[in-house]
């Protein structure tokens, strides 16, 4: 890719605000904390500087950008290590809620609002009959493991089986049925949550029509992941 003038402002924007605030001191110590991140970081580049909006639409508070965009500031991040939920929700989230036509939630992101997706494993895989989180007598249950920055966030984007297909909820990290522990992991830099529900109300939780988001979730994992490689 050869960025546009416009993409290089955001990328050396990302840069300097990183290279001044995510030093190797402030990481070292946001990782050692009980949180394993960083609050301040997180507040100062994703809502002061807008970066949580990048892919977000001007309409919904956001910069109306595009994986380009997405992908410079990624590799800055990379390069930092910052201890923020960045992809988690304004790549992976968003990228979500855009491909099911979800408005609300990404106005939300754009205003700093910390999201993330819970699957049934870290790796995207249709979720079988019986495994992962599901919906059982109009609720949802079940587990979903590996949900990265899953005990900071504020709203979960659940993936859950529903008759015989896939359905995306949007479930507040606190809603009661909602268990979340942290994982240990050894990468430090992107913590790891399990997320339990029982008995989850979702009856205005519901994003997408029922049974049918599966390909739209596979639509953003595969565009969240060539993203992700750019962080790499």
């Amino acid at each position: 890719m050869s960025p546009s003038a416009d993409q290089i402002a955001i990328r050396d924007a990302a840069r300097d605000f990183l290279a001044a605030n995510a030093t190797f001191d402030h990481v070292h110590r946001a990782l050692s904390s009980p949180e394993g991140w960083s609050r301040d970081l997180w507040t100062q580049f994703a809502t002061e500087l807008g970066f949580a909006g990048l892919a977000i639409p001007e309409a919904l508070g956001g910069s109306g950008l595009g994986l380009g965009e997405l992908a410079l500031a990624a590799e800055e991040l990379g390069a930092s290590l910052a201890p923020i939920p960045w992809f988690e929700s304004a790549v992976l989230s968003a990228l979500t809620l855009q491909a099911i036509g979800a408005t609300a939630q990404q106005s939300d992101i754009a205003r700093g609002l910390i999201m993330t997706l819970a699957l049934r494993d870290a790796l995207g895989k249709p979720l079988p009959l019986g495994i992962g989180p599901e919906i059982r007598g109009g609720a949802l249950e079940g587990e979903a493991h590996y949900v990265p920055y899953g005990h900071v966030a504020d709203q979960l984007i659940v993936a859950a089986r529903e008759g015989g297909g896939l359905s995306l909820f949007a479930i507040a990290a606190d809603a009661q049925g909602v268990e979340i522990t942290p994982a240990i992991t050894l990468d430090l830099t992107r913590p790891l949550a399990t997320v339990r529900f029982a008995h989850v109300d979702i009856s205005s939780a519901r994003l997408g029509p029922p049974g049918d988001s599966e390909p739209a979730l596979m639509r953003a994992l595969a565009l969240s992941g060539a993203v992700l490689a750019a962080e790499q």
